[in-house]
């Protein structure tokens, strides 16, 4: 150890001079490969042709198209439930009767209504036989018998509308829930006896107002439930709110899908997300947004080069304009100014003073690294 000690200190400042020579060579390998990587690998990408679909976003839940809730329309607090004629979840037509309250009362009325009735009427025979209208006195006395008669018949009419309001039924087609009640139970005017609901489901979500003001009625839409896995239903907006709701100084719109399933999975309250379309592109020119840059007075331009892959080492770009159409989070449209096939880069903060080129200048530029179109965030919707 000590005879390895000493050769060290022996040669010191030689090996301090290969240690420098060492270290001196590594980082200038290393600070020459970063900078190589630097100023030669671009974003590249070659405009395609695809579908390109707009849309807007929203959650919300499932509610029946239709709900009537079903209460008494006769005035009390201890109404008693005679009969229960249908169950929860029970298919019903309009008419059907779902339930029947004590109607001992007015039958009573009914009876005490058809006595009186009936009493009016031998009076008005009586009265009939007695004068024969030949004159005018008698003629006012058998109109008096007959107008009672007449007011009797009304009494007697209205008693029996009142028995008709002592039968709840449907008001429509529909599904029976919510019915919490038994024959035996007590029930008042302001209380649910149950509710019908349609077969026909709907979504009901809620948009910003920015998102708000893009969806049109008609607009195609397609619905995805969480409790049904993956599988998308086709459906369409049938009602957008005129006047917004505002929840902590934000604006919001209830916006209504209609759709049609048959899924008895479905059930009115499971949540739902909602794709709305507001704008589509088929078979279109479409690049990246990230490729798209701009001049200062607004005009869009991109960076095409002349090579056909990324190690063409004669490659050229052209700066060139462009008119674009709709636009997604991810891509935009291209109207004007490219063509299928050709192959663009990205400004990168790396090469700026190599891509400032003029609008009628090409230059040559190193080759290119990262394939051409390898680093699209996406693909066009084909």
């Amino acid at each position: 150890m000590k005879k390895i000690l000493q050769i060290i200190l022996n040669n010191k400042w030689k090996l301090l001079v290969v240690i420098l020579v060492v270290g001196g060579g590594i980082y200038y390998f290393y600070n020459n490969k970063t900078e190589g990587v630097s100023e030669k690998q671009f974003k590249t990408e070659v405009v395609e042709r695809g579908d390109l679909i707009v849309a807007v976003d929203g959650s919300g839940q499932i509610q029946a198209e239709s709900q009537v809730d079903l209460k008494p329309q006769i005035a009390g607090d201890g109404l008693d439930i005679e009969e229960i004629l249908v169950e929860n979840n029970q298919l019903v037509k309009k008419g059907d009767v779902i339930a029947v309250l004590d109607s001992s009362d007015t039958m009573e009325k009914i009876r005490d209504a058809q006595l009186s009735l009936l009493s009016a009427q031998i009076q008005y025979e009586e009265t009939a036989k007695e004068f024969d209208n030949q004159t005018s006195e008698e003629s006012w006395k058998r109109q008096l018998a007959q107008n009672t008669v007449n007011q009797r018949k009304n009494v007697l009419t209205d008693a029996y509308q009142d028995l008709a309001d002592y039968k709840i039924e449907a008001p429509f087609s529909g599904i029976i829930t919510g019915l919490h009640f038994e024959a035996g139970d007590s029930i008042s005017r302001d209380e649910i006896l149950a509710s019908v609901i349609t077969e026909k489901l709907q979504a009901e979500i809620s948009l910003n107002e920015i998102d708000a003001v893009k969806v049109k009625k008609g607009s195609s839409a397609v619905l995805i439930f969480d409790a049904i896995g993956e599988e998308e239903f086709e459906g369409e907006v049938s009602k957008i709110d005129t006047i917004g709701s505002v929840n902590s100084g934000v604006v919001s719109y209830d916006v209504v899908i209609s759709f049609e399933t048959s899924s008895e999975l479905l059930k009115p309250g499971m949540s739902v997300e909602v794709n709305i379309e507001i704008d589509k592109a088929e078979n279109v020119l479409l690049i990246s947004n990230s490729m798209i840059n701009k001049k200062e007075n607004g005009t869009e331009f991109v960076l095409v080069t002349s090579g056909k892959n990324e190690n063409d080492l004669e490659a050229k770009i052209t700066k060139k304009n462009i008119e674009t159409g709709i636009t997604d989070d991810i891509y935009t449209e291209v109207l004007s100014g490219l063509a299928e096939g050709d192959l663009i880069i990205a400004q990168t903060s790396t090469k700026q003073s190599v891509l400032k080129t003029q609008d009628s200048e090409t230059k040559s530029i190193m080759p290119m690294g990262g394939g051409g179109g390898g680093d699209r965030s996406g693909s066009p919707r084909n």
